[in-house]
């Protein structure tokens, strides 16, 4: 019920490392990931809604997350409107899983 995780579009992933390249952003570490994390409970709740099936769940209370440092890039979530953290994830269920 704690952990928590960094879902990222593959693409984005591309169009962002394009990104830096443009702004000549070179020889630096810059973390690639996107802008909110989700709880693993998150994750289930947009499976269940996107398969419409009532998921049977054991919750157990442990496991953890940490936040990214992301500000090289968050311009790049900002300018293409991909700032709303629930329709992220429901894309990104629909184009790779569901």
């Amino acid at each position: 019920t704690k952990a928590k995780r960094n879902l990222i579009d593959v693409e984005d992933i591309k169009n962002i490392t394009l990104y830096l390249l443009d702004l000549q952003r070179y020889n630096k570490v810059i973390n690639i990931a996107y802008i909110c994390n989700y709880s693993v409970i998150e994750i289930l709740e947009a499976i269940e809604q996107q398969i419409n099936i009532p998921l049977k769940l054991d919750l157990v209370k442990s496991g953890s997350g940490y936040d990214i440092d992301i500000s090289e890039i968050e311009s790049y979530f900002e300018t293409r409107n991909l700032v709303h953290k629930e329709t992220y994830l429901t894309n990104i269920l629909e184009k790779y899983y569901i």
